[in-house]
């Protein structure tokens, strides 16, 4: 690929990149050996993904009947914290998971800068690593035990893989980006139906055989997903693609006194009370859990209806709010946590969104990959449970077209390549 005189070496920015992961991972493991941190154990780590990864070790399954209560998570991180255990032993292998995503953020950091370089200017793809490198909100969540950095990587790689195979003639690689978007859904769920969701972006991007390559990315989640699918019809008798947990989160976004934990157990008993008292009562506790994720979502439905009768005018704010929320909101409600979030988002949602958008005039078929991407995730989450960790996923995206607008303000673009 040629480059401009004036654009930064891919060897230069690589050992940049480096140089800030060793940093990270040293400043990490001082704090976790001084006891200034700790690897955070939240309620889904300590009820689903630790004690899964323990039974991948001692039993080597995943889950079965007598737990189907943990089809609310999917089975890629919990493998992830057997694998780390497995190699480590229990005492080390919750440090071991925090460096390994770590090091998961610096390939999303050189994946976005392969992207930038295709859609922007090495220079503007270059900062975009970087800043994704010491991006506040990721350096924390690299210490949590959770999913959101791994299925960060398998989502970008899938996303670059995509935009690889928009201007080739057979679909292959398209359906290799399908195939690793089905491997980040075993992560989360969140990307099932996208590819659905992007085919009108393919038809409308007039790419030569571009149905095909829509239908290519398509199929290439399903080989990951329907193996797990049949798993789950066979061991759980459950029709769960890939796990359950949608409708707890559309409950729990239906009304703001939900938003937070300590909001569901307050008000969760109330609202399961009225709908006992119009003849819908809660499923039996032994029942599937697609049944009671069903459930949860006609409770959700229900709010909104009240909504609607009885306080119509609560609509549009609500909407709004929620809108909003999507850019800092956290389960804890921690008015400090919720503070920086949202700086961070304002600095970066803006100017990367207006960015992004922007790009249409020059990659108008990467725009549309991209842009309609973005919205997904915004629409899902808007529509579901609005938090800053949903969206997380692409604010590498965002900070790229937030690094392309800076680069731009200084009159220095360079090339893209």
């Amino acid at each position: 690929m040629d480059s401009k005189p004036n654009s930064p070496p891919c060897h230069r920015t690589r050992h940049v990149y480096y140089a800030v992961t060793v940093l990270k991972l040293l400043a990490m493991l001082l704090a976790f050996e001084t006891g200034r941190i700790k690897p955070f154990v939240g309620d889904n780590a300590a009820n689903l993904y630790i004690p899964i990864a323990q039974r991948i070790l001692d039993e080597g399954r995943f889950n079965g009947v007598d737990c189907r209560e943990d089809s609310k998570v999917p089975a890629g991180y919990p493998a992830f914290l057997a694998a780390a255990e497995w190699f480590v032993g229990d005492k080390y292998f919750l440090i071991l998971a925090c460096c390994l995503q770590v090091v998961a953020d610096l390939a999303v950091a050189g994946t976005i800068f392969w992207i930038g370089c295709r859609v922007s200017n090495p220079r503007a793809a270059a900062l975009a690593g970087f800043l994704w490198l010491v991006f506040p909100p990721a350096v924390a969540m690299a210490t949590w035990i959770t999913a959101e950095n791994l299925f960060t990587l398998g989502f970008i790689v899938s996303m670059a893989v995509l935009l690889a195979g928009l201007h080739q003639q057979r679909p292959w690689l398209t359906f290799g980006a399908g195939i690793l978007l089905g491997i980040a859904t075993q992560f989360r769920g969140t990307c099932l139906l996208l590819p659905l969701f992007l085919i009108p972006f393919w038809m409308r991007a007039h790419l030569p055989r571009g149905f095909e390559k829509g239908l290519g990315f398509m199929a290439g989640l399903a080989c990951v997903v329907i193996p797990w699918t049949v798993r789950n019809r066979i061991v759980l008798q459950d029709a769960i693609p890939v796990s359950t947990g949608f409708g707890s989160a559309f409950l729990q976004g239906s009304d703001p006194a939900f938003f937070t934990i300590q909001g569901k157990t307050d008000n969760y008993p109330a609202v399961f009370a009225r709908q006992t008292d119009r003849g819908k009562p809660p499923p039996p506790d032994d029942s599937r859990e697609s049944v009671k994720d069903n459930y949860l979502l006609h409770v959700g439905v229900a709010q909104y209806l009240d909504r609607l009768r009885h306080r119509p005018a609560s609509i549009i704010p609500f909407a709004i709010r929620k809108a909003l929320r999507l850019w800092y909101g956290t389960e804890s409600g921690s008015r400090k946590q919720e503070l920086i979030l949202g700086v961070m988002s304002l600095c970066v949602v803006p100017l990367g969104l207006w960015r992004v958008l922007a790009w249409r005039k020059s990659f108008p078929a990467e725009t549309l990959m991209l842009g309609g991407t973005i919205l997904y995730f915004i629409l899902l989450h808007w529509i579901s449970l609005p938090e800053y960790r949903y969206i997380h996923p692409i604010m590498p995206l965002l900070i790229l077209g937030f690094a392309d607008g800076l680069v731009g303000l200084t009159g220095r673009r360079g090339g893209a390549r």
